[in-house]
């Protein structure tokens, strides 16, 4: 009839350490679509909506993650898609006992309820799978919108590659090298890069770099005297000697043995740590063999930006959720994500609350760090419209950027530092005070283009956590909106993502027949928001 209680809450490694082994692997046979990531409480929830007879009832407290990432995917979702119907919940819980944690306690009804359910206090007309008010318990869809707009930079994985006198790295070179090999062959600079990654970004003042790289792009190693010739080659034999790296004398393309003092280098340097690579499946082989080439060089996103002066970046590991316009004459390091679209108004949508919402939910965190990856905080983000609130979301994007340009560089301090100050409840310096403003301008426009003008949010100072452990450091403090206002925000972007899907769906599902007679694909995406 009815299960109540207080079940164990334990992580994967938690699980790992007090179990068998195996115990992992029999809860998710026993509760089949489960993650091997999610919280054990997830588990309890399942067992215990399995004992329950038609019309019964459990009411569980869970870890307050019970709503997020693969937890959910193991419980909340799977039980609604089962019938269950959520019919009370409360999301945070300040725990009334010793330990020093914030719970969510979830009512489940197994069959259809006969009243509204009530969430937080509140009556509302369904309760998702993310313990917010809406109809969408899946992770968020990646839009066909967003395609083609968000990149992971290029992975060297080669400290050879690099010339760098910060690093304590015995495999770098130092920049007086760099120099000497210009000195010698001006020829040289052709393929020494400017190179920026997140520590450049978050922390220096101008986003400056202070690193460059030797990049041979996909060029092969070299030329040889083989039996054919390039120019009478057919395309599946030049294919093969490409896959080699080896290609005919009289091939017309560049090849990195051009470039003799920089492929010296690469072989001494990256040569060696390459070659003792693992090849348990095509990528690591590849990289094996093709030694003088970066590990990953993610020629899509340089072809993207072709033509543009400037790019959005963000740290890919942040304390602060906070992004910056870089020059398209840099290489990116894979440490950032890398946004095809220069203007303000984008800038505006990315840097509000709005976005760092969804980013933190849906991001991956460690401690109070934020693990950007556009797969999880992009991809799926639903985009306000373009055309809506325009001159106000540039405007307001470019006095705040401007704005916290200039206090940058008169403090000589970089992004974590600033937003250090801005999150501080007790720094009230003018500028910074001024730059609270202005974000708050920001979130005015990002709230409007949405169509969202019965929000009306006004950011507060928060811990980061509401609770921690008595040996542990104070939570860091956020300027964010009140939890309630951060949750009808998430519920509107996930209906959003939702209908968008949903309506790109219906056209893909209409133009297949019409592709299929022309004999051409679909397109993978939508102008960009703000070109």
């Amino acid at each position: 009839d009815v299960v109540v209680g207080n079940p164990p809450y334990a992580g994967k490694n938690t699980i790992a350490e007090g179990h068998p082994a195996g115990y992992v692997e029999w809860l998710q046979a026993l509760h089949p679509g489960a993650h091997g990531n999610a919280d054990l409480v997830a588990h309890f929830f399942r067992r215990a909506f399995t004992l329950l007879r038609r019309d019964g009832c459990f009411g569980l407290i869970a870890t307050n993650t019970i709503r997020q990432g693969d937890t959910r995917e193991t419980g909340l979702r799977p039980i609604l898609s089962a019938g269950g119907t959520i019919i009370a919940a409360r999301r945070r819980l300040v725990w009334p006992g010793a330990a020093a944690v914030v719970v969510s306690v979830v009512h489940m009804l197994k069959g259809l309820a006969d009243a509204p359910p009530v969430l937080d206090g509140k009556q509302v007309s369904r309760i998702s799978a993310f313990l917010v008010e809406g109809e969408q318990d899946a992770t968020p869809a990646p839009l066909r919108a967003n395609a083609g707009i968000a990149f992971v930079g290029s992975y060297l994985l080669g400290m050879g590659f690099t010339f760098d006198d910060r690093t304590s790295d015995p495999g770098a070179n130092r920049l007086a090298e760099m120099a000497r090999l210009i000195a010698k062959d001006p020829r040289n600079a052709e393929r020494i890069r400017p190179y920026i990654g997140g520590e450049e970004v978050n922390n220096s003042p101008t986003h400056a770099h202070h690193r460059y790289a030797i990049d041979f792009a996909d060029f092969p190693l070299r030329r040889e005297a083989m039996d054919g010739t390039w120019q009478d080659a057919d395309e599946r034999q030049r294919q093969k000697w490409l896959t080699r790296g080896i290609v005919p004398l009289d091939y017309p393309d560049p090849v990195a043995a051009d470039w003799p003092d920089l492929l010296t280098i690469v072989e001494e340097r990256v040569k060696p740590e390459r070659t003792q690579l693992k090849d348990e499946n095509s990528t690591g082989k590849r990289r094996k063999e093709f030694w003088w080439q970066w590990g990953g060089n993610t020629p899509g996103l340089y072809a993207a930006i072709r033509g543009l002066d400037r790019v959005l970046a963000i740290s890919r590991t942040t304390k602060h959720s906070a992004f910056a316009f870089l020059s398209t004459e840099l290489v990116f390091a894979e440490r950032l994500c890398i946004f095809r679209n220069r203007s303000y108004g984008f800038f505006t949508t990315l840097q509000s609350n709005v976005h760092e919402i969804w980013a933190r939910f849906f991001g991956t965190t460690q401690t109070d760090r934020l693990i950007y990856t556009p797969s999880d905080a992009f991809d799926n983000f639903p985009l306000p419209d373009g055309a809506t609130n325009r001159v106000a979301m540039e405007q307001a994007g470019k006095d705040y950027y401007e704005a916290r340009a200039a206090l940058m560089q008169s403090t000589n301090k970089g992004l974590t530092e600033t937003y250090n100050r801005f999150n501080d409840p007790e720094d009230q310096a003018p500028a910074i005070i001024r730059l609270r403003t202005l974000h708050a301008a920001m979130d005015r426009a990002v709230l409007d283009a949405y169509g969202w003008t019965d929000l009306h949010p006004v950011a507060i100072h928060e811990r980061e956590w509401e609770a921690q452990d008595e040996d542990e450091k104070p939570a860091p403090w956020r300027l964010r909106w009140p939890e309630a206002d951060r949750d009808t925000v998430l519920a509107r972007l996930l209906d959003l993502n939702r209908s968008r899907h949903e309506v790109e769906a219906q056209a893909e599902a209409a133009a297949t027949p019409a592709r299929k007679r022309r004999g051409r694909a679909s397109p993978t995406s939508t102008a960009p928001l703000f070109e």
